[in-house]
């Protein structure tokens, strides 16, 4: 086929218009974005393949490219894919279906590829007698020598664009954050509860206590094909590996623990045999440390099941609920066994001497007298008694 003199290939995509139907046009977008961050190629800190990712408010178009770089015709093909398995994007799926939402929605694209234009639109296909996606292929010997990738969408609403750099925390003011080996863990405002991976917005988790947010790498943590979802006990995973790395944080663990935030769940469950060990001792320490300035001479209970089963043990001894987290870690404390030791030391007491301890500490807040009369009249009477 022929079009201002230039020879126009037409392919048919077998993707019906109404696949993905709850995906917009920041789902589309995200798809593009992802494309173009792992297309960005490294080689000794020199950038070869830049992602860019720009906003023309005037003409209300949305670009994203990478220089030196063209698509084969190969990744047409649904489920052809460079990316490892497990990975982001392994499906092959990701540009196809955001140039499928966008038209849907009422935008135009169009896609630079080297020395090749692609215009994709929606069109009755009589292979397959339904809508689909089809793209019009040109080429223009005029950019043969050119190496850019650019898909350049048409229609992109200011408010549809806030949503976009929200959401990519690459377009994002640089806030709070510490960088970990499973990611940043965002302290900034509003980052509160939200899970980004590779950077860009996946959800919102749901419970209510979460104190941070968190920008996970794409290998430790999986998502669902829409990318709406993560595993929440794969999360908490990787926050307790993260502070573990983060020594400055170390205070607010010993926080979040006494609210039984989600973030500290899984820290005394983390199999990490080369710094667990250190790590979890310092915590343990000062989560103990806190527990006895907070509850001096009592113990600690998981719940409250724990409790009575504590009062019994230790003859009624002042048992305090403080959850699991804080619980465990004053278990694990280099102080604990001789701490409980005092409990155990006075459950096996006797009357008489519970009594004199008791007279003991407290001789300063009664006369000579009173003392001496006490120990010859009362601790003396309870040699008798059993406890």
């Amino acid at each position: 086929m022929k079009k201002n003199g230039q020879t126009v290939e037409r392919v048919e995509l077998p993707l019906s218009k109404n696949y993905v139907g709850s995906w917009g046009t920041w789902e589309a977008a995200r798809e593009l974005i992802q494309n173009a961050l792992d297309g960005e190629k490294v080689s000794e800190d020199t950038v070869l393949s830049r992602a860019r990712i720009k906003y023309h408010a005037k003409t209300r178009t949305l670009v994203v490219s990478n220089e030196n770089t063209v698509l084969s015709r190969r990744t047409l093909v649904l489920g052809h894919s460079k990316k490892a398995p497990g990975s982001i994007g392994q499906y092959g799926e990701g540009y196809k279906l955001a140039l499928l939402v966008l038209l849907r929605g009422g935008k135009s694209v169009q896609i630079c590829n080297g020395s090749e234009t692609w215009v994709p639109y929606i069109s009755h296909s009589r292979t397959f007698d339904c809508d689909v996606l089809t793209l019009e292929i040109q080429k223009d010997v005029r950019w043969a020598i050119d190496q850019t990738f650019a898909i350049a969408v048409s229609g992109i609403t200011p408010a549809e664009w806030q949503e976009i750099r929200r959401n990519t925390r690459r377009l994002q003011r640089p806030q709070h954050e510490a960088h970990t080996s499973q990611g940043f863990l965002l302290s900034g405002e509003g980052e509160e509860r939200r899970v980004y991976v590779g950077g860009l917005y996946v959800c919102t988790m749901q419970e209510k206590d979460r104190t941070y947010g968190y920008d996970l790498n794409p290998d430790v943590v999986r998502v669902d094909r829409d990318r709406r979802m993560v595993w929440s006990w794969e999360v908490n995973w990787a926050t307790a590996k993260m502070f573990q790395e983060l020594r400055e944080e170390e205070n607010k663990v010993v926080e979040m623990m006494k609210r039984e935030a989600p973030e500290v769940a899984s820290l005394f469950e983390v199999g990490n045999p080369t710094g667990e060990g250190e790590w979890a001792q310092r915590i343990a320490d000062k989560a103990f440390f806190r527990f006895r300035e907070e509850h001096p001479g009592a113990l600690p209970a998981r719940n409250e099941s724990h409790r009575e089963t504590l009062v019994r043990e230790y003859g009624n001894a002042e048992v305090v609920v403080v959850g699991e987290p804080m619980s465990k870690a004053c278990e694990m404390s280099n102080g604990w066994d001789s701490y409980i030791e005092q409990f155990i030391a006075r459950k096996r007491q006797t009357p008489a001497t519970f009594l004199k301890v008791w007279l003991d500490r407290h001789s300063d807040q009664i006369s000579p007298h009173l003392a001496a009369l006490f120990e010859d009249e009362v601790i003396s009477e309870a040699q008798g008694w059993r406890a």
